[in-house]
């Protein structure tokens, strides 16, 4: 069972979404048929990427199939929900129909997103996602005022796996000059580092 858990990003963590979120837009990497709100939640996505990465570890890949490698080679989807309200166990996560035929992923992992504020929500194999029910593009989520915009399978948060972090809590995530490599630190004009997470690639500062 998934206990819903708040966390702040640090300025540098909504820096980098913001540079992502910019990239996507520029070369229209929307994703528009893999996503409920057809390409509309890439910039929640990037937050809920941001704590992913400081979280369970990993290289951001953004593949048409999934969004992070972990070192044993998992492939990891995330999924992120922009929310009015704090999230709570019987709220549900999300996955289009479209986004889990097309997908070659294991597993996915959910957020909820409210300005700064990202809950992690917890997990599920792509097995557990296809054996939940399906909401039909147009029905109401039942228990509240939202019609979904796509097919999609739905359950609460309560019955998605519990996210054991791969850091100790309270140790601080990596500054940006440890994530990114020349090549693309030139690419993103952010600060230079000897690690990159997005191609793995390490240097020298």
């Amino acid at each position: 069972m998934s206990t819903v858990r708040l966390y702040q990003l640090t300025p540098e963590e909504r820096a980098l979404a913001a540079k992502l979120y910019a990239d996507d837009i520029k070369h229209r990497r929307f994703g528009e048929t893999q996503t409920i709100r057809g390409g509309k939640g890439c910039r929640v996505t990037r937050l809920g990427e941001m704590l992913a990465l400081r979280i369970i570890g990993g290289v951001l890949r953004n593949t048409t199939d999934f969004d992070i490698e972990l070192e044993d080679g998992e492939r990891v989807d995330v999924k992120a929900k922009e929310r009015n309200v704090p999230p709570r166990p019987h709220y549900n996560a999300f996955v289009s129909l479209e986004s889990f035929q097309q997908q070659d992923c294991d597993t996915y992992l959910f957020f909820s997103v409210n300005g700064n504020d990202v809950w992690l929500c917890g997990w599920a194999t792509k097995g557990e996602v296809g054996d939940w029910p399906t909401l039909r593009k147009g029905e109401l989520e039942p228990g509240t005022s939202w019609r979904a915009e796509k097919d999609c399978h739905y359950a609460p948060y309560s019955e998605c796996r519990e996210v054991v972090p791969k850091r100790r809590p309270g140790v601080a995530p990596p500054r940006l000059r440890e994530w990114l490599c020349r090549h693309c630190q030139e690419h993103y004009k952010m600060a230079a580092g000897d690690y990159c997470v997005f191609c793995a690639h390490m240097t020298s500062i």
